[in-house]
């Protein structure tokens, strides 16, 4: 399994990826957890919106649908 992409949560349910595109089965790590995406991936302007599950974390299996922007360097 690939490493998951570096992430920054900027509010609840918006994340900033260090990644150029975003994808079904895309991981990304904020700080101890680890989201998936599990849904298609819709435009929504210039950001994305997606239903993402979480991996490893406080509340493994929880589902939310949450904005995504992309392509930013994350720490």
């Amino acid at each position: 399994m690939d490493k998951p992409v570096p992430a920054e949560r900027s509010a609840p349910g918006e994340f900033f990826l260090a990644a150029e595109t975003v994808h079904v089965g895309l991981r990304f790590q904020v700080r101890d957890a680890v989201y998936e995406i599990v849904s298609e991936p819709a435009r929504w302007g210039a950001a994305w919106t997606a239903t993402v599950k979480i991996i490893e974390g406080l509340k493994p299996g929880g589902e939310f649908r949450a904005m995504i922007h992309t392509g930013r360097r994350v720490k």
